[in-house]
């Protein structure tokens, strides 16, 4: 159970853009690491662990874009913004 209130919180700080999401999402998967492993991976109150590590790009990523508009609502025309852009569509 631990470990879904880990998730739901790192959703949470995602969508805020809180910092420490990095260091919540490795508490996480040190969790997980400590658990078997479900036998019911598709049932949704159970954690799959080989799906953490997809879930954390997703919130790195979701936190990204958000920064990405940001940037280019403020520095419109600037060269490192486009770059970062392109970085994120290499993700």
């Amino acid at each position: 159970m631990h470990v879904q209130l880990v998730a739901q919180e790192a959703n949470a700080k995602a969508r805020l853009g809180e910092s420490g999401l990095h260091t919540l999402l490795e508490s996480g998967k040190e969790i997980l690491e400590h658990l078997p492993y479900p036998d019911r991976p598709d049932n949704h109150f159970k954690v799959d662990p080989a799906k953490w590590d997809r879930q954390s790009k997703l919130h790195l990523q979701m936190i990204a874009g958000e920064l990405d508009q940001e940037l280019r609502q403020r520095f419109p025309n600037e060269d490192l913004v486009a770059e970062f852009e392109d970085a994120l569509r290499a993700l």
